[in-house]
């Protein structure tokens, strides 16, 4: 399974940390009262809220596009001079792509681009990046 959805803006960290901390108490008390020592209960509960934390980072992306009534939706960016993407529509989030600093900045500033966003029952963006990806692998494999 190769995940081409990523979180447009800043991920909702507080809903993993939430779950985690909700699982992290049940587990514990339910080991508690099924006579495992505390530290054992601790250990245990701490190491399945660590799990769950980092399941929830792709499960998220997973339920908000099961739950996007509407489906992707292109909409257009210009490359700002910083090298972030700003949308031409207002309301939508700034993407940027720090990793890849080099790829952008062979675009002229200014110039418009397209990404796929999907807004779904969550609330939060993600953008589609298997063209990005695609247009990105071609121009590192070409020669510059």
């Amino acid at each position: 399974m190769v995940a081409t959805e990523t979180y447009a803006g800043a991920p909702p960290l507080g809903i993993n940390l939430a779950a985690a901390l909700v699982a992290a108490l049940l587990a514990w008390r339910w080991l508690l009262a099924g006579a495992v020592p505390s530290a054992e209960s601790a250990g245990v509960a701490l190491l399945l809220a660590c799990a769950l934390a980092a399941a929830l980072y792709p499960g998220l992306l997973r339920v908000n596009q099961l739950t996007d009534r509407d489906g992707l939706a292109l909409h257009r960016y210009a490359l700002q001079p910083d090298l972030s993407l700003k949308p031409v529509e207002h309301g939508l989030p700034e993407l940027r792509f720090s990793r890849y600093a080099d790829y952008w900045a062979h675009f002229p500033r200014g110039s418009l681009h397209e990404f796929g966003l999907r807004h779904g029952g969550l609330g939060f963006y993600q953008v589609d990046m298997a063209p990005v990806n695609e247009d990105m692998r071609a121009w590192y494999a070409s020669p510059r």
